[in-house]
């Protein structure tokens, strides 16, 4: 009786679209910093200032409470610094008190313009640890013909032949043998951060699987602003391609090889198209929405009763 009354809202001509179906949402993933960058700050500024990390916090702390104090004969270290001795009264400089702080964010700019670009650009991390150069091309699960593995390692490799510069990086289980190439590379099974610190560094997601019923893959990268390339042959795939304009699909090795070189060399192409995606993962696939998706169904169900 309850699926009489259900068939006539749930009975379409096509499949339901995604989002009405969907049952995991994605996080939008913050950005993965240089994990040693805090540490290179401190020694910067030791070398800078002549103090150790510690002795600067600690004579900040007492600046500031004696700003607060106005007297100086309380600071047991005045002795050992020879600079105090021009200071005639702390407390007469409205200022000291604020310095620390406004210090810190100047401190910090300062030390971002002061650090190579390659540390500061996105996705560093994974590029050091596996010392990727250049664009690269990642695939992450199960890596086995199954998945399209096999076929795309023949696309990419007609790519690097056309003169294609890239890397295809491969990371997950490996089920099948790889060819021995400088192009190729295998990055393992990595933790959960290293999988957002690959999707960030990756120019191009690949996507080379023709069974996909939701792919999280793409929608991982989707959500870290990263565009995708497709297999056509996964109706899944080039729904999110085209529902999120985030990135390409092909149908066979020559659009394959176009389509790649064409998101390889745009940088412009593929910044709208990781806006875009993100907006997309956004709107559809936070979890937020997907529960409010599924209590939207449910209510349907009590209504029809």
């Amino acid at each position: 009786m309850l699926l009489a009354q259900v068939r006539p809202a749930v009975g379409r001509p096509e499949r339901p679209l995604l989002e009405d179906v969907i049952g995991v949402g994605i996080e939008i993933p913050p950005s993965q910093p240089y994990p040693r960058m805090p540490a290179v700050v401190e020694e910067d500024s030791t070398a800078e200032g002549g103090r150790s990390p510690d002795a600067s916090r600690s004579d900040d702390a007492s600046r500031s409470d004696d700003a607060s104090r106005s007297d100086d004969a309380s600071r047991p270290d005045d002795a050992s610094r020879p600079n105090d001795a021009s200071r005639p009264d702390d407390a007469s400089r409205p200022d000291d008190a604020s310095r620390p702080e406004r210090g810190a964010s100047g401190d910090e700019d300062a030390t971002a313009r002061a650090y190579p670009s390659h540390l500061l650009a996105r996705g560093s991390v994974f590029r050091r640890r596996h010392r990727l150069y250049g664009p690269i091309v990642l695939y992450g699960g199960r890596i086995d013909p199954g998945k399209g593995c096999e076929e795309l390692i023949q696309y990419f490799s007609e790519y690097v032949k056309d003169g294609g510069d890239a890397t295809l990086a491969l990371m997950g289980v490996k089920l099948m043998p790889l060819p021995e190439e400088p192009f190729i590379r295998f990055a393992g099974l990595l933790s959960e951060q290293e999988r957002l610190q690959a999707l960030e560094a990756a120019t191009v997601v690949v996507c080379p699987s023709p069974y996909e019923s939701l792919s999280l893959l793409a929608l991982e990268s989707l959500a870290v602003g990263t565009p995708i390339l497709c297999n056509a042959r996964s109706a899944v795939l080039v729904e999110h391609c085209v529902r999120s304009n985030g990135g390409l699909y092909y149908a066979d090795r020559d659009e394959f090889v176009e389509a790649l070189t064409l998101l390889l060399g745009d940088e412009r192409l593929r910044a709208a198209l990781g806006r875009n995606g993100r907006d997309y993962v956004r709107r559809h696939y936070r979890w937020d929405v997907v529960l409010g998706k599924y209590e939207r169904i449910f209510a349907k169900i009590r209504n029809a009763r």
